[in-house]
């Protein structure tokens, strides 16, 4: 699939058009004050009369503005990336594997650099799709464990291979055993 000259100033057209929404998008995030060092943009001189749980609401307020700011960031990256590469005559070719970006996931993300299944192999793990986790089909939790647990030994791996598991339950019984706060009614067992 080639893209001809309408195709490419179609797309072009597209992602300038993109280009210009995420700039004004990132500019309006920008001068809401949100990033204000001092009181977080939520329009007070002091936040010392302030109840802690009105900050922390506000702090959850700047972090959605933050990713809201980072996600934009990204986006404008891959815009620009895919616009270069209608420049340099490689848009539509999938940066991974050099077949053609069908049309219709051009469409769909003008910005796309990849094909479908070199850009779902990436969200695997990289090239290939390999993960570090293992086991489960792709896509699954088992394969986007934290690499940490890779160097955890039982009791605090997720391995039960070769012996019996050490789970929360053995955990719990462990710390009970230094005094817990139920009371005679939370656990009438423990009270003969």
């Amino acid at each position: 699939m080639g893209l001809g000259p309408g195709d490419r100033q179609k797309f072009k057209t597209r992602l300038l058009e993109e280009r210009r929404r995420l700039r004004s998008s990132l500019e309006a995030l920008e001068s809401s004050g949100w990033m204000d060092a001092e009181t977080g943009g939520i329009g007070e001189l002091s936040t010392y009369d302030q109840h802690p749980a009105d900050l922390g609401s506000e702090v959850a307020a700047r972090q959605v503005d933050l990713g809201l700011q980072q996600n934009t960031v990204r986006l404008l990256a891959q815009v620009d990336r895919a616009l270069e590469r209608l420049e340099e005559g490689t848009y539509g070719v999938c940066e991974e594997c050099g077949r053609p970006i069908p049309m219709g996931r051009l469409l769909a993300m003008p910005s796309a650099t990849r094909c479908v299944e070199c850009a779902a192999a990436e969200e695997q793990g990289g090239p290939g799709g390999s993960s570090s986790g293992d086991g489960g089909p792709p896509g699954s939790l088992r394969r986007r464990r934290p690499p940490e647990e890779e160097l955890l030994s039982p009791p605090f791996g997720r391995s039960s291979r070769g012996g019996p598991a050490y789970d929360g339950a053995d955990a719990w019984r462990e710390v009970a055993r230094h005094g817990t706060s139920n009371s005679p009614q939370d656990a009438p067992e423990e009270m003969t």
